[in-house]
């Protein structure tokens, strides 16, 4: 600034000569910042767009349960008919999606193809080829669903219809009868994805309850055609996609079918094709240009999940940012051209604007690295600087939710010691980075029993957060499984392997010790964990709970096994993950299981959290300066000797 400053002083030619490199940089920021800001514009109109198209479904959604309860008023005036069926399938047309009725008894059903009583079989709209297995289907969907309704009610249903049910599910879901029923219950009066693959569709279910508001007489599930209703919401938004105040045009295809794509006012659809080929669930990080009829243009593409896949592309004409800024060039050529005496002044002012938000600016990326996340830029003026002052603002924010979501995560971790009895009890975890994938947890399970517990989800970040907490979630949810280890496995196998998708699949390690105080023995299962050791305090020897089994998540069926441990007063058994096996010291070696093994005896100590701290601490001596690499999770149970 200073240098600048001095040799305009020393000669008065410079001040020009500085001034209009710097204003062309100046310039080149600003277009950067305009197209910045146009995209993110864009952005955020095709999120507007998926708003209202999420409230499309939801007055779909209403639609349906408004000409439901209409029907549920007819049935209790008189039964399921023919008649009062073909009336409802026909106020049901206008939001084009699959339904079902199905009476609690089985029979009669209804859906959009189909009415089957008794003594009536009537296939709207098919020819007699596929009658036969509609009804076939129809039927099934009517048993699975009077099992539901049985479920509900807590009635019982013949065993010959539940066998059908079973085989039913086993065949077209690939699932257990009771998991069905589970899934079920989340679709009621919600909306979610269900089907089998990649068949599975928006789907939401009512009752009907005719006499008693606590007995459902009659299901109702609507399945949406997400297809259809995403083509006549686009086709009647038209007008706003192509003329609107932002002067954004938005184009659409299917997501497999670009020859179809809706690119009025533009003349050729192929010149879209390379744009569409290139959408994604996430749009571009930095704006992209095309020319497009002879203009240059700013686009977005988008892969729209919310909108049945269908692909956008969003342009934003850089006839309005080169307009812009070939204004503020002729203002400032405009000053380039005052009196020479006035240069000196101009170009004080014009440096200390373009060099003190940066200065600000560098102070809040120091502050990111040093992760002080409650730093903020205070405000830069209204200019393209106090808009980076805001953007800076609002990407600091979201590192310091992820800072509280570090929180959140620490208190999944158990927060207090629970009555162990004749045991001692001690584990903490160390995570790597602000969010872990290790889950070590302990509770009680009744006076006489507890459970322990430590797992290892691969990676680290959100991801494996979130699959930490979903384990601890159905954990809690399984208190029936709690006395049977390997079918708890068993059922977060299913659980995490469900998460999987096409380009991630998560899978966890986990160790359960199912505790009995009275007899000191404990029940143990494992899903790919590191074997734990036990030392047996008085030959001071390490024994090894061999036990294998799969990770979970790994491959869809996974079988677990279980084992009895048995302990004697002063026997210390030790769970651990791989960090701490995996530690690395200056030389590059690896601490190793054998080195693990002499660390428990050397460090071994009857009181559970001095054990702990003593093995802590040998391992930050053995990794001397190198970092951790890894979550560390130990846990130490101690059998007291007797007082």
């Amino acid at each position: 600034k200073y240098t600048v400053i001095g040799l305009i002083v020393c000669a008065n030619v410079f001040p020009l000569v500085t001034l209009a490199v710097l204003g062309e940089q100046y310039l080149q920021q600003k277009r950067q910042i305009l197209m910045e800001e146009k995209r993110v514009e864009a952005i955020n109109f095709l999120h507007s767009i998926e708003t209202e198209f999420a409230a499309e479904i939801n007055r779909t959604q209403n639609y349906a349960i408004k000409h439901v309860n209409a029907l549920g008023q007819t049935l209790k005036k008189e039964p399921l008919s023919l008649k009062n069926s073909q009336r409802f399938r026909d106020s049901m047309r206008v939001i084009d999606g699959r339904f079902l009725v199905i009476a609690s008894t089985t029979l009669p059903v209804l859906s959009n193809v189909v009415f089957i009583d008794k003594n009536v079989r009537v296939v709207f709209g098919e020819d007699k080829n596929s009658s036969i297995d509609t009804i076939k289907m129809n039927e099934s969907m009517s048993k699975l669903g009077s099992a539901f309704l049985a479920f509900y009610n807590g009635t019982a249903l013949p065993e010959k219809v539940i066998t059908e049910v079973e085989l039913v599910i086993e065949a077209v879901f690939q699932n257990k009868l009771t998991t069905m029923l589970h899934q079920f219950l989340g679709l009621l009066d919600h909306i979610e994805k269900f089907g089998v693959g990649d068949t599975k569709s928006p789907t939401f279910m009512n009752f009907l309850s005719l006499g008693s508001d606590n007995k459902a007489d009659y299901l109702f599930m609507f399945i949406f055609n997400l297809d259809f209703t995403a083509r006549n919401f686009l086709a009647e938004r038209q007008q706003n996609l192509y003329a609107n105040s932002s002067e954004i045009k938005v184009i659409y295809a299917p997501e497999k079918e670009f020859d179809q794509a809706t690119v009025k006012p533009f003349s050729n659809p192929r010149q879209f094709r390379e744009l569409f080929a290139r959408a994604t669930h996430f749009p571009q990080p930095s704006p992209e240009l095309a020319d497009i009829d002879g203009e240059t243009w700013l686009t977005v593409t988008f892969l729209s999940k919310a909108i049945a896949n269908y692909r956008l592309i969003a342009l934003s004409p850089m006839r309005l940012i080169e307009r812009q800024l070939s204004q503020e060039r002729n203002g400032f050529l405009t000053i380039l051209l005052l009196n020479i005496l006035m240069a000196s002044g101009i170009a004080f002012v014009f440096v200390q604007t373009l060099l003190q938000p940066v200065s600000i600016l560098q102070l809040g990326i120091n502050a990111i690295k040093q992760r002080e996340y409650s730093f903020r830029v205070p405000e830069l003026a209204t200019n393209e600087f106090g808009r980076m002052s805001k953007i800076f603002n609002s990407a600091i924010l979201d590192l310091e939710e992820l800072g509280l979501a570090r929180n959140v995560q620490q208190h999944l971790f158990p927060r207090s010691r629970i009555e162990t009895g004749h045991f001692d009890l001690y584990g903490k975890t160390v995570p790597m980075a602000d969010l872990g994938g290790d889950y070590l947890d302990y509770f009680s399970i009744d006076p006489d029993k507890f459970a322990m517990i430590l797992g290892d989800v691969a990676g680290h970040g959100v991801g494996a957060a979130m699959i930490m907490a979903m384990a601890k979630a159905a954990v809690l949810n399984s208190k029936p499984l709690l006395s049977e280890p390997k079918l708890l496995l068993a059922k977060l196998h299913d659980i995490i392997y469900r998460t999987k998708s096409k380009n991630q699949k998560k899978i966890m390690t986990f160790q359960y010790f199912y505790v009995d105080k009275p007899t000191n023995h404990l029940i143990y299962a494992n899903a790919g964990g590191c074997s734990p050791y036990i030392v047996r305090a008085e030959a001071m020897i390490v024994e090894e709970i061999s036990l294998p089994g799969p990770v979970l998540g790994s491959f869809k069926n996974g079988k677990f096994n279980e084992t009895t441990v048995s302990f004697a007063p002063g026997d210390a058994l030790i769970l651990y993950t791989d960090g701490i096996i995996e530690a690395s010291n200056n030389a590059g070696e690896m601490l190793g299981f054998p080195r693990f093994k002499q660390m428990l005896l050397d460090n071994y100590s009857p009181d559970s959290q001095v054990f702990y701290e003593r093995l802590l601490a040998a391992e930050l001596v053995w990794r001397e300066d190198q970092p951790r690499h890894d979550d560390i999770s130990l846990m130490i149970l101690e059998l007291k000797h007797a007082q």
